[in-house]
């Protein structure tokens, strides 16, 4: 009965166990984008190749009744939701109370009250002592800076540059316009005493206020800096960005790693961009009278490499981003995100060949066949030079070599062979120099057997003598084993060789009757 009872409730579980299972592998996660602008597109690209989650994409700006949308992605009780952008993020903060949202693209992410949990992602901000590193690069001189803000947005992103601009030797200038009407004026008042301006993110910048600081900073020969890839080439000198696909990527990891935790909320955090991607416009700056460094230059033109690479690896042409990254590497070994995407393509590429091989070499060493294994891991390291793990096996396979010969010539020592003990022991000192059994047994034996050097040389002597000359080469090569520097055995084994040899052609002759035999020949 109560077996019964207990396999009862056994299939009770499983039954709830894969009814649970199914329902995580059927779960649906929304996304939800501000817009389709190309940033965002980025953003998703990147997000539908690294997360592993059915997704359900919605665009606020095409949706009529916002209200409507997310009490329908309420109703279906989603784990979590992903917005792009902040309008989506607002949205979904707003309509969505007690289902936690992973954000990309936000700015200033404590505008969302972050205390209140329920939010984590990855922020779009970048700091402002990026800018001025740059700023720096370019200008080494450059000390006058202006900001000019009008909303709560902007303030945040500006005053975050005082934190930074006296440790850099910058004097950084902030003036909040109350509206955009005093905006040209204000420029006109900061005419030959600024070296750049600082665009931050704020509802002061439309067409007409940046066409007016445009054409401003081009004239005075100051360098313009934005937030806006996309101002770039319409007319700025130059933008630090966040790598929109990588984002994306790193997102989708994220939320990976989301679904897997007990708790989502309180493993959500918020990422600030690392490694900023800049943009230049050389037309703008040359326009500008602003002379660009080599080193400026190259970083631009390397990171814009690097964000094609990227590009390519999302479209999975493996081949042509493992091309364009290793150019990049080429000339920039510390490339970070060079090296991991380069990284990721090599495991990509090789993961089904290294698989295979990986079995092949351990079945090698669980037969003892250390040197096929070694081969094969060997093998695996050049297909794939950043698993460790592979090094580990291929050094611990040197040491266990070492030790199957080390066992083997403890073995020939106690059956009575020392010289092809010696001759093991030596192999194995030779795989693995820093076996010191090994090298305490060897030792022993060769300070034992020195002792019979006279007795053995006596043997080979009398081989000689009798014209035994495979023994006395046997016996004088055993003599070299222990005593490599005896003459008496260098200069025997060398006549016993001479001799084998000459004896051996003359049988040959004398058997054959051949009247050519070199022997005959005078």
């Amino acid at each position: 009965m109560k077996n019964s009872l207990f396999g009862f409730m056994i299939i009770m579980f499983l039954i709830h166990s894969v009814s649970v299972f199914s329902n995580q592998k059927e779960q649906t996660i929304p996304i939800v984008l501000s817009s389709n602008n190309s940033i965002y597109m980025k953003n998703l690209s990147g997000l539908k190749y690294a997360i592993q989650s059915k997704t359900k994409i919605y665009f606020l700006s095409s949706i009529d009744q916002p209200e409507e949308s997310f009490h329908q992605i309420k109703e279906e009780s989603p784990p979590m939701v992903i917005t792009i952008g902040n309008a989506a993020t607002k949205s979904a903060r707003k309509y969505l109370t007690n289902i936690p949202i992973v954000f990309l693209m936000v700015n200033h992410p404590r505008t969302f009250h972050l205390e209140n949990g329920m939010l984590g992602g990855f922020s779009a901000d970048i700091s402002a002592r990026d800018f001025f590193l740059v700023l720096k690069k370019i200008n080494p001189n450059a000390k006058r800076v202006y900001s000019f803000y009008s909303d709560k947005s902007g303030e945040f992103f500006a005053k975050e540059g005082k934190y930074f601009d006296l440790l850099m030797n910058i004097n950084l200038e902030l003036k909040e316009l109350k509206t955009k009407d005093s905006f040209e004026s204000e420029l006109e008042s900061i005419k030959g005493s600024t070296d750049a301006f600082f665009m931050v993110y704020d509802s002061l910048y439309d067409r007409e206020t940046f066409s007016l600081l445009s054409e401003f900073c081009k004239k005075n020969k100051i360098i313009l800096m934005t937030y806006y890839p996309e101002l770039v080439s319409v007319g700025a000198t130059f933008a630090l960005a966040p790598d929109y696909t990588n984002m994306g990527i790193l997102a989708g990891k994220y939320v990976n790693k989301l679904l897997l935790e007990k708790s989502i909320v309180d493993k959500m955090s918020v990422f600030a961009p690392t490694n900023p991607f800049l943009y230049i416009n050389y037309s703008y700056a040359k326009e500008s009278g602003i002379q660009l460094s080599d080193e400026i230059v190259n970083r631009e033109r390397r990171e814009r490499l690097v964000a094609y690479g990227i590009e390519l690896f999302n479209k999975k042409k493996y081949n042509s981003a493992r091309s364009v990254l290793t150019k990049v590497l080429n000339s920039d070994p510390k490339n970070e995100l060079a090296r991991k995407y380069f990284d990721d393509i090599i495991d990509l590429q090789t993961s089904n060949e290294i698989k295979s091989l990986l079995q092949s070499a351990e079945e090698y060493r669980n037969k003892q066949k250390y040197h096929e294994a070694i081969a094969i891991y060997k093998k695996i390291l050049n297909l794939n030079p950043n698993l460790k793990d592979i090094q580990t096996k291929i050094d611990k396979s040197v040491h266990d070599k070492s030790e199957f010969l080390r066992k083997q010539a403890l073995s020939k020592e106690k059956a009575g062979n020392p010289f092809e003990a010696i001759k093991l022991y030596k192999e194995s000192i030779q795989v693995y120099p820093d076996n010191n059994q090994a090298k305490q047994e060897y030792n022993a034996l060769v300070s034992a057997e020195s002792r019979k050097i006279d007795i053995y040389l006596k043997q080979g002597l009398n081989h000689y003598n009798t014209r035994k000359y495979e023994d006395a080469i046997t016996t004088f090569e055993n003599v070299l084993l222990v005593e490599p520097g005896n003459k008496v055995a260098k200069e025997y084994l060398y006549n016993s060789i001479l001799k084998r040899d000459a004896l051996k052609r003359l049988l040959e002759c004398n058997t054959v009757g051949n009247q050519n035999c070199s022997l005959w020949k005078k």
